[in-house]
């Protein structure tokens, strides 16, 4: 240092001036600097969820989607649900007996389709492996008379009805949903899965929180009609101030304000959803707290979520339905899971 200043004491007052001015440019700039890296917020990532529809495809590959899920073997989109402990179930004075008491259960982490299964995916399958018989009827119930089914077998090829390519297949049994998932090298998810891919960590009532909003989902609305042998009317049930679009199934997807906290779509309304579970009305009293998978045997499969024709009170996160394995009906659908 000393030697430094002799050698400053020796310069001209031009040369000391240019010096003294470099230093002093060069602390302001290095105290802005910090200034600014002080007072500068980090920059926000903001995620937004997928609205794209899959396109269904038979090509054999498997693509990680980053902290999304994956593509399938068959190009189909499912989300990761990481693993962790949520709150099943329902005491509220909405909820029916069998949805009590309220538990928490830990599960694994696991994969679940973004979308229910469409028409166009099932017709691909049923032309794959046939329209089997198990349970005393064919997975799909392709004669149905009041014509609600919207797959047709032309000159021995299965294809959907034009426009409703991307709708939910309907009038599946829990054999045929069951044999779709394992063609597809996945399962139908249990009835935890199921509720946790729906309602996520806070325990929501809805997929989208605890106030119902019409526009949300495609349940029983203006729309909603109700047949018998005296003629079709709008249901009674039905919410005529509302009007969601659809008079029965809507394409999946198509409710973007409904997504649920894990990216899934359609988990309040469209079509109920078999799960892999046999009904037990007690189950939630004494079922393990780690990786539930319903009675070991039973006379009647769940399904979860709400339909077309259910009310809002009947589209819950926690509504449990139980029906004969064997059983379709038009609002009767399905979506697989998949361990990672």
């Amino acid at each position: 240092m000393h030697k430094i200043l002799k050698w400053y004491k020796k310069l001209n007052s031009t040369s000391k001036a240019s010096i003294f001015g470099a230093i002093v440019g060069a602390i302001i700039t290095g105290a802005f600097t910090i200034i600014v890296n002080i007072v500068t917020p980090a920059p926000q990532i903001i995620v937004y969820p997928a609205t794209e529809k899959s396109i269904p495809t038979q090509n054999p590959t498997l693509t990680p989607l980053s902290n999304v899920g994956l593509i399938d073997s068959h190009e189909i989109e499912m989300v990761l649900v990481p693993e962790g402990t949520f709150r099943m179930g329902d005491d509220s004075e909405l909820a029916k007996d069998d949805e009590g008491p309220v538990h928490e259960v830990f599960l694994n982490d696991y994969y679940i389709d973004k979308f229910e299964v469409t028409n166009e995916l099932f017709a691909i399958f049923l032309n794959d492996q046939g329209n089997q018989l198990e349970g005393a009827e064919y997975w799909l119930q392709y004669n149905d008379p009041e014509n609600d089914n919207r797959i047709r077998q032309i000159d021995g090829i299965w294809i959907s009805d034009e426009g409703f390519e991307n709708h939910p297949v309907t009038e599946v049994t829990w054999f045929g949903a069951n044999a779709y998932c394992n063609w597809r090298d996945a399962r139908l998810p249990t009835e935890a899965e199921w509720e946790k891919a729906a309602r996520g960590l806070e325990s929501s009532t809805y997929p989208w929180g605890n106030i119902f909003y019409g526009q949300k989902l495609n349940f029983c609305d203006k729309n909603c009609m109700y047949c018998d042998s005296t003629g079709c009317r709008t249901a009674s049930w039905a919410e005529e101030t509302i009007d969601d679009g659809y008079e029965m199934t809507s394409p999946v997807g198509s409710y973007l304000g409904g997504i649920s906290p894990y990216g899934t779509f359609d988990m309040a309304g469209n079509v109920i959803e078999w799960v892999a579970d046999w009904y037990d009305a007690e189950y939630y009293h004494n079922s393990p707290k780690e990786n539930p998978l319903g009675p070991s045997e039973g006379i009647a499969k769940v399904l979860r979520g709400g339909a077309w024709m259910n009310n809002r009170f009947d589209s819950r996160t926690t509504t449990r339905y139980r029906l004969d394995p064997s059983s379709t009906d038009s609002d009767y659908g399905f979506r697989c899971a998949k361990n990672t």
